[in-house]
């Protein structure tokens, strides 16, 4: 019986949660500015394959973020459409963080419409080990440097009441 309701319970004990960080860099520290603040649980990127989780979020001007997958689920299918919805985050500062089995990758770039083939460039990445502690990454010509601090990881709480 206990081991039917094991069965039952979902495991995330992949699922980690990160607590990021964006700044504007400056040469005096005291002048360093936040952008953003969150904590950043990556999701599968498709259902079939679970073992590549992500997030990308767009930074708007007054520090609220949009999730690029939201973004474009309501643009529609429309062509054209993406982009005119993008369109309305020009020169905003992306962020994307991204789980694999070995491997926990960070990346900032920006949005930019003019672009064909990618309206989403990254300006710089970096990457760690799975597991690591702390990741972060500097983007010297805009300015920027984002970092990362691994959480717990969730795992499901069980209590199993005992037999009196």
């Amino acid at each position: 019986m206990i081991l039917a309701v094991l069965l039952m319970v979902p495991i995330f004990a992949n699922a980690a949660l990160y607590d990021c960080l964006i700044e504007k860099i400056d040469r005096r520290p005291e002048k360093t500015k936040k952008i953003w603040a969150g904590v950043l649980e990556p999701k599968p990127l498709n259902k079939k394959d679970e073992s590549i989780r992500s997030v990308i979020l767009v930074i708007r001007k007054d520090g609220r973020e949009a999730v690029l997958q939201k973004i474009i689920s309501s643009a529609g299918s429309k062509p054209g459409a993406l982009k005119k919805k993008l369109k309305t985050y020009e020169g905003f500062v992306s962020f994307a963080i991204r789980e694999e089995s070995d491997k926990v990758d960070i990346a900032l770039g920006h949005v930019d419409t003019s672009r064909a083939d990618n309206m989403i460039p990254y300006d710089a990445s970096a990457w760690a080990s799975a597991g690591s502690k702390f990741i972060g990454v500097k983007d010297f010509p805009r300015k920027l440097a984002a970092t990362c601090t691994l959480k717990t990881p969730l795992r499901p709480s069980l209590s199993i009441p005992r037999r009196r």
